[in-house]
């Protein structure tokens, strides 16, 4: 059978968190093709911070690597978001992001992985598409991920092209750069500023 996206099956699941189950929820998407089973997956972290009692970076110290960064690159103790992103006209880049970033749960994917022979024909798109439209994430809710590449790449060509990639990936699904940091985000409010900025205009890597 040629493969077709629509003959995709999508499951989607929550499950608390062993750290903090009332705080972090991981979400898994698996994606199975008929006879050839599971060809694709995404995992993503769902962070409530009302849980967190004004201890919000002590609860991310010492989760996954990504989620620690996150926090601690964008956020202060209780959660919200540090008083440079909203003001500082350098390091909030194009401005898309800002306080509102304190309201709802954060989702911060972790990573988004296809098989190679299904690469390139949408599944990785699907996938994001399938989490942002489930029912584990409201309009008051932020989506962020964090571009890198991960595993033995030892050269820094490769790294960067590699890294450029998943950029791209993440902006052709409506994600712009968070200031001048790393990381990117989603609003599934469509009429937040980020979703009314073209890829074309974002932050550029080199801006950081």
């Amino acid at each position: 059978m040629a493969f077709q996206l629509e003959a995709c099956t999508a499951k989607i699941t929550l499950k608390p968190h062993y750290d903090y189950p009332t705080v972090f929820q991981d979400i898994s998407v698996k994606v199975t093709f008929p006879g050839q089973g599971k060809i694709g997956s995404l995992s993503a972290t769902r962070v409530r911070r009302e849980f967190c009692g004004g201890q919000f970076l002590s609860m991310m110290d010492g989760h996954s690597h990504d989620l620690m960064s996150l926090a601690f690159g964008l956020f202060d103790e209780r959660g919200r978001v540090q008083a440079w992103l909203p003001s500082d006209p350098q390091r909030k880049g194009t401005g898309c992001w800002g306080r509102e970033l304190n309201s709802g749960a954060l989702i911060h994917i972790i990573d988004v992985s296809v098989k190679e022979e299904y690469q390139n024909q949408g599944v990785g798109s699907w996938m994001i598409k399938k989490l942002l439209e489930s029912q584990y994430i409201t309009q008051n809710d932020n989506v962020t991920s964090w571009p890198a590449p991960t595993g033995a790449v030892t050269e820094k060509a490769q790294w960067i092209a590699l890294q450029d990639k998943q950029v791209a990936f993440f902006r052709k699904n409506g994600f712009r750069r968070i200031g001048r940091t790393a990381f990117f985000g989603y609003s599934p409010n469509p009429s937040h500023p980020s979703r009314l900025l073209p890829a074309s205009a974002d932050a550029d890597a080199n801006d950081l």
